[in-house]
């Protein structure tokens, strides 16, 4: 008798785990459907191959409206370089660990995106929902400052969710210390959510409450400095530069400096001047940009050609080869057909063959009139055809001795560093060297 109950609450445990893996894959497809941007790349992702994460992405390909990146155990959505930011996440996890592992390697990224929607689903059962989800939440916001956070938690027959408001008071800035429940869903049915409004909705107010943000500047003191100040005073911000850098220090060190702490999070933001397009601002968030300089390059002027020079310019390479392969080959066909018709000597020989195919293209008389009809033919379509290409050369030939050209004109940044010409150059020389593209 203990055997059969043994195995019926065994099998109603199981019953219970479909019914729950059921309801959570429904709130995430759901969730999916009501708040991911139609078209924009969803990526998955999972440390442990869970029926939960197939069936989640099973559901979002059946859907065809949104591409699909997955990392997981072996299987690796790398982004190529210069690729569209991610939209929106989903992350299964287990616990803060696992978060952590999958957000560190998702922010190592180009494609990582701060300001996209998130969506971490818990998949097993915890004591303490909120807990957790502060955690996780917390981890995200350090690592990446990820903001727009769903936490997908079970707590009895209920998923609960939850996320947090940034700068919400004064003695709640940029820590994570409490979260909201902002709904949840019932598994009844089909399974529903309690509430209808928005999970993700805005989060940033028209004013901080005074928080404070951490500022590196590259030349602090100038028309962005003063743009920021009033920026943050509108916005009730308190500014705490980090620079702390020495004097001797170039401008282009100031830079590196600035994107590592930003990097590590010890400043919030960097402005002064900066270049935009590098790969140090991969992960970086960019605002609009308000001010720009514009820098000139002098270069020196083309040098005129050579009339020898003008003169091989008239017509391409490949128009040149195909000149001499004619030349080539319809003197191999008057050296067969002499040979055939015994034509008079002049066309019997190769080197007498080309002499005289020469003749007619520089218009000078031959050593003898071909006899054959073959070879009539042959010299009567060679030479109209010398005729077009003659006049031709000599159109453009006579305007190039009057006006040889120029040599191509410097017009880029890469045919400038390429040409191998000194020039002179301030600080930013730093960039062009190690940046090319911008």
């Amino acid at each position: 008798m203990s055997v059969l109950a043994l195995v019926t609450a065994h099998r109603e445990n199981l019953m219970i785990q479909e019914v729950g893996q059921r309801h959570l894959v429904s709130c995430v497809v759901t969730v999916v459907q009501r708040h991911f941007p139609v078209g924009r790349t969803v990526h998955l992702s999972s440390t442990a191959d869970n029926d939960h994460a197939k069936s989640v992405l099973d559901a979002i390909h059946s859907l065809k409206i949104r591409p699909v990146q997955v990392t997981g155990p072996n299987r690796t959505s790398m982004s190529p370089p210069n690729i569209q930011k991610i939209s929106s996440y989903i992350i299964f996890t287990t616990n803060v660990k696992d978060i952590t592992v999958q957000v560190e390697m998702l922010y190592t990224r180009s494609s990582w995106n701060s300001l996209g929607l998130f969506l971490i689903v818990v998949t097993i059962r915890v004591p303490d929902s909120e807990v957790l989800a502060i955690s996780i939440i917390r981890e995200l916001w350090q690592i990446g400052r990820g903001y727009n956070v769903v936490v997908v938690v079970q707590q009895d027959d209920l998923f609960n969710l939850y996320t947090w408001f940034p700068y919400s008071s004064h003695d709640n800035c940029a820590a994570v210390k409490n979260v909201v429940l902002i709904n949840q869903w019932i598994m009844e049915g089909e399974g529903k959510f309690l509430f209808e409004g928005s999970l993700y909705p805005c989060k940033i107010s028209s004013t901080f409450h005074g928080c404070t943000m951490n500022l590196s500047a590259l030349m602090k003191g100038g028309i962005e400095d003063e743009f920021y100040s009033q920026y943050f005073l509108t916005y009730n911000l308190t500014r705490n530069y980090v620079n702390g850098f020495p004097d001797a220090v170039s401008e282009f060190g100031i830079f590196l400096t600035c994107m590592q702490i930003l990097w590590n999070r010890e400043t919030d933001m960097v402005f002064g001047g900066l270049p935009l397009g590098l790969e140090e601002f991969g992960n970086a968030e960019h605002i609009f940009p308000y001010f720009s300089a514009k820098e000139s390059w002098f270069v020196p002027c083309p040098k005129p050609l050579s009339p020898l020079q003008s003169a091989t310019h008239i017509f391409s390479p490949s128009v040149w080869v195909a000149i001499v392969v004619v030349l080539f080959l319809v003197t191999v066909v008057s050296w067969c057909l002499a040979k055939q018709s015994n034509d008079i000597r002049s066309y019997t020989t190769m080197s007498s063959a080309l002499y005289n195919i020469w003749a007619v293209t520089v218009r000078v008389p031959l050593t003898g009139t071909p006899t054959s009809l073959r070879l009539r033919l042959l010299f009567f379509v060679f030479v109209l055809y010398c005729f077009a290409i003659s006049t031709v050369f000599q159109t453009f030939l006579a305007s190039a001795l009057v006006d040889p050209g120029y040599e191509n004109q410097l017009i880029s940044l890469d045919e400038i560093l390429d040409s191998g010409i000194e020039f002179g150059y301030d600080e930013y020389d730093n960039f062009f060297k190690i940046y090319p593209q911008i």
